[in-house]
């Protein structure tokens, strides 16, 4: 798995965007990165992926440093995608089906092969139907499909996602959670960054909290989100679920539908007893 020890990133004027950061992403099958801007979220991913080489400190892929040298970043990112927060900048080509393949045919896989995979990340991600359109004419939140069938079609171990959900519709933003249910159901391991703290507490078993490029604080997101002075210091809002659990005493539930399906079976079960009931 990948991990980083004291992680340091200094920009060339000084500023260090990240300061003796350790994360680990072994901890969790999704693991959330949070903090308010500037707190070095996409900084860390862009360590992560190799984009940018650590001031000081080391990522670790598989217990080994990670190696700069152009052939070895090229075989590491064939088991780890990024997804930006601007879906924009990585859509490439001006059809979908040749951007999602760009990266298959860039490592010169057999063109079945490629096409097989295509097909079936177009289908998982919901665009299938949007193949022969050409991407000027797609929605932002189509676009973010497009660019998550890109990673997805490379069948990455890792998957990292810069604010997945931020600036979508609520159906646009039901379709990425499916999808990235979909991805952990399949044995993705997913690290991501978002000011969702909804979603975060949703779908994130792990959570690293970040604030002027430390870690302030990281543990089970349950647990971390009950930490009020920490999501305070990291100007972050609670979850809408912590604040229900302290406010009505509703404990266990990670997401306003599945209080709400718990609610409505609830119901159902009451009807039953009281028809039951009227009839003996």
């Amino acid at each position: 798995m990948i991990k980083t020890e004291k992680l340091t990133y200094q920009y060339p004027d000084g500023t260090k965007a990240l300061k003796d950061v350790s994360v680990d992403g072994s901890k969790g099958n999704c693991i959330a990165l949070i903090g308010e801007n500037g707190a070095g979220k996409s900084t860390l991913m862009a360590a992560l992926i190799g984009l940018i080489k650590p001031t000081e400190g080391k990522v670790f892929f598989k217990g080994e440093p990670l190696s700069y040298k152009k052939k070895d970043l090229y075989a590491f990112r064939k088991t780890i995608g990024l997804v930006i927060q601007e879906s924009d900048k990585q859509v490439f080509y001006s059809g979908i089906y040749d951007d999602i393949a760009f990266a298959l045919r860039n490592i010169g896989m057999d063109a079945d092969e490629i096409d097989k995979r295509v097909k079936t990340a177009m289908e998982v991600t919901g665009i299938t139907g949007l193949a022969e359109r050409p991407i000027h004419y797609l929605s932002y939140g189509q676009k973010k499909r497009v660019a998550m069938a890109g990673v997805l079609a490379m069948e990455p171990g890792i998957m990292l996602m810069d604010e997945p959900t931020l600036g979508l519709d609520p159906k646009s933003k039901a379709g990425v959670k499916s999808i990235i249910h979909d991805a952990l159901g399949n044995g993705i391991k997913i690290i991501l960054s978002s000011h969702d703290m909804d979603f975060i507490y949703e779908f994130c078993d792990y959570t690293y909290v970040l604030h002027h490029g430390k870690v302030l604080c990281e543990g089970a997101t349950t647990q971390v989100f009950k930490n009020k002075e920490a999501l305070k210091t990291a100007s972050l809002e609670e979850a809408t679920m912590t604040r229900l659990e302290e406010c009505l005493g509703i404990k266990g539930y990670r997401s306003m539908a599945a209080l709400e399906n718990a609610v409505e079976k609830q119901r159902k079960e009451v009807r039953t007893n009281e028809i039951s009931s009227s009839r003996n």
